[in-house]
């Protein structure tokens, strides 16, 4: 169908016949068949409160271009069996690639529902729902929730039936209790992300459950609750595992609360940092994920790089759990003292990784951070580099230089006196005889400065034996290092 073009007298077999209307088009399709819509926007009479009892699949041309539009004043999609035969085959409803905005289903529940269907099956796949009084009701039956994004819905999902979501985004929903979903049926959900979402009145800021309430491999931030359960109430039975769950808040309870009735089992999660977790009513907690941090090797030679691994597989135990895994995109910041990290990465299969550049030799100290947590690991940076002679004063064969200047040599690090310390000196190369010399090291610089003034026009040679000074890692010089300069008339210096 076609919302620019089409027909509803058209056969609506192929784009140049398409339907002008959901509702005509959803209406004559065949059992089983599959109705398109082009892009566009739809709204009004023939594009809501469409009734649907039939199998079909809805398919929109893309999720962000194909949108149907309610006005604040009408459901779109309601599921039922009747007025079909009860003899008759169960719904199979796919909806997909759709945007769903501004839904308000006066005077029933549900901008999508399921109302009054037995065993029938709702699938709602890859589809955006914003701005909605109550996105998905699922009442009967069994129904399906697949890569698609929930924003600014009043509550995004409420199910008395069997329920899975899986692959979903709910951002900034809000109801009185169960900002985003509210479960009284069986509910799954398996890699979604909840946050900021919001209880304005009660319980559970992103879930409120009175059925049986399962989530893996999920993550839930920065949700809130009025009273209970920034995360997640549950009155009925809940199992949660490899989920994050941090910064949800609420006036008391904490992330997860059991009121009386039903079981818990929110063992291995992470909660943001590795002590035990609080902030939890009515259950206990034996078995969390805590944060390590791990290193290829605790030392490493300068200019090489090492491996980092923030990791969020072990429990507090110190046992590893590859069986199942936080969710993905858990973000890691790294810091270092000593060289460079890349600074932020985020989790795979609960792991996140980062390189340390050594340039300078030392002991690295390389953190990584998950929210509220910080560990370290020290990582020594061998240096083998002999220092280098970076510049000199006076430069070499330099002419015309002073007769009481004191001559300095910079190196590329920082050096201290070695072996052959007192080997260092200042040659008169006219008379061959060595001058009466004071050394001094500050830094990286070496100080030469003679006991006397040095003759006129004369050259001038220092020679610096290999095992005079060395660095802060007891490097040697390469080689010996000699340079030679003339002096001037003066005191002054004319270079």
């Amino acid at each position: 169908m076609n919302g620019s073009h089409g027909n509803d007298a058209n056969d609506g077999l192929s784009w140049k016949t398409a339907k002008l209307t959901i509702a005509n088009a959803t209406g004559t399709v065949s059992d089983g068949g599959t109705v398109n819509i082009a892009n566009g926007v739809y709204r009004g009479s023939g594009n809501t409160k469409i009734i649907i009892n039939k199998s079909m699949t809805i398919t929109g041309q893309s999720k962000s271009g194909t949108i149907i539009n309610g006005d604040n004043s009408a459901q779109i999609f309601k599921i039922q069996k009747y007025p079909r035969e009860e003899s008759m085959p169960n719904l199979n409803i796919v909806i997909q690639n759709l945007t769903i905005t501004n839904g308000n289903p006066v005077g029933t529940r549900g901008t999508i529902s399921t109302d009054n269907v037995c065993e029938d099956t709702l699938t709602i796949k890859d589809c955006i729902f914003k701005y909605n009084n109550e996105a998905i009701y699922c009442n009967m039956g069994t129904c399906a929730v697949t890569g698609c994004t929930f924003i600014n819905n009043t509550r995004a999902i409420s199910n008395t039936a069997t329920l899975t979501i899986t692959g979903c985004t709910f951002v900034n929903n809000t109801a009185y209790s169960g900002g985003a979903i509210a479960t009284s049926g069986t509910c799954t959900i398996t890699r979604s992300v909840f946050t900021g979402n919001k209880a304005t009145g009660d319980t559970g800021g992103a879930i409120h459950n009175i059925g049986t309430l399962n989530v893996f491999n999920s993550a839930f931030t920065y949700n809130n609750a009025a009273y209970n359960g920034g995360a997640i109430y549950s009155k009925g039975n809940l199992t949660a595992n490899f989920n994050q769950i941090t910064e949800n808040t609420c006036r008391m309870g904490g992330s997860i609360v059991r009121n009386t009735g039903g079981t818990t089992n929110a063992e291995l999660n992470w909660w943001g940092n590795n002590n035990k977790p609080t902030g939890i009513g009515g259950f206990t907690i034996n078995k969390w994920f805590v944060l390590k941090v791990n290193t290829n090797s605790s030392s490493v030679p300068i200019n090489t790089n090492s491996k980092i691994t923030a990791d969020l597989r072990y429990d507090n135990y110190g046992t590893l759990h590859t069986e199942s895994y936080l969710p993905n995109g858990i973000p890691v910041a790294f810091t270092t003292n000593l060289g460079t990290v890349s600074a932020k990465a985020y989790t795979v299969k609960g792991i996140a990784q980062s390189t340390l550049k050594s340039a300078l030799g030392g002991t690295a100290n390389v953190s990584a951070i998950v929210n509220s947590q910080q560990v370290s690991k020290l990582i020594k940076i061998i240096d083998k580099i002999p220092p280098k002679v970076s510049s000199t004063n006076p430069k070499n064969n330099a002419t015309g230089f002073s007769r009481t200047a004191t001559i300095s040599i910079k190196f590329n690090e920082n050096i201290k006196a070695s072996t052959y310390w007192s080997k260092i000196y200042v040659k008169n190369m006219k008379t061959g005889k060595t001058a009466v010399i004071s050394k001094a090291i500050k830094g990286n610089t070496l100080y030469i400065k003679m006991s006397s003034k040095r003759y006129p026009y004369t050259w001038y040679q220092i020679y610096i034996p290999k095992t005079a000074i060395k660095d802060n890692f007891n490097n040697n010089l390469a080689a010996a290092y000699t340079f030679k300069f003339k002096t001037g008339k003066y005191p002054l210096n004319y270079q």
